[in-house]
């Protein structure tokens, strides 16, 4: 097995090496010469600082609190827990090959909608209304699939997983708008002075 995984990272790194070459040397540079910037090493390296989110907590309690959220939100997002929950269901169900395929098509065409509604949602109830049940909902799924021994009961509670979308969209939206609103007041005591 080692010696097969080892040949696929092989073949995926020479396969993104081609795309590179490809992006290189087939697709043109969209951009106008006019607008392009020049790379400044020391700026690139300083605005990818993997500690600059901690910048986040000095403005405020509300933008603190929904950094941690969003990153929580984030740590426990199905899209993140995908390969722990496939390999919960397999050890609890014992599924055929067949079997998690069809019950991941399944639990893909109840997601695909849920990210549609997002946005409508959100415009509808608001962001903190489709945070809580979106919270809610996906506690709820969690707590029955993690006590589940039969596939019917993991089918049957996909549905809830449906507004997962529109929470996590919220929390972003949240944490957009008192960024931008941190910024605005900001930017509104430099004028006045």
């Amino acid at each position: 097995p080692t010696r097969r995984s080892s040949d696929l990272f092989a073949i995926a790194g020479i396969a993104e090496a081609g795309a590179l070459l490809m992006d290189s040397k087939f697709l043109a540079e969209t951009q106008p010469k006019e607008e392009r910037k020049p790379l400044v090493l020391q700026k690139a390296l300083m605005s990818a600082n993997p500690l600059a989110f901690l910048e986040l907590f000095r403005h405020g309690p509300r933008l603190s609190l929904l950094a941690v959220l969003r990153m929580l939100n984030f740590a426990c997002d199905k899209s993140n827990l995908m390969q722990v929950a496939e390999i919960h269901r397999n050890q609890v169900l014992g599924l055929t090959l067949q079997q998690n395929a069809m019950y991941m098509v399944s639990a893909f065409s109840v997601a695909a909608p849920g990210f549609a509604l997002a946005g409508p949602l959100l415009r509808k109830f608001g962001t903190s209304a489709c945070l809580r049940v979106g919270l809610c909902l996906r506690t709820v799924e969690s707590l029955i699939t993690s006590n589940s021994a039969s596939l019917s009961i993991f089918k049957a509670v996909l549905p809830l997983g449906l507004t997962g979308a529109a929470a996590s969209t919220s929390v972003s939206a949240m944490l957009q708008d008192e960024a931008t609103r941190m910024k605005l007041n900001r930017s509104e005591e430099h004028t006045s002075e």
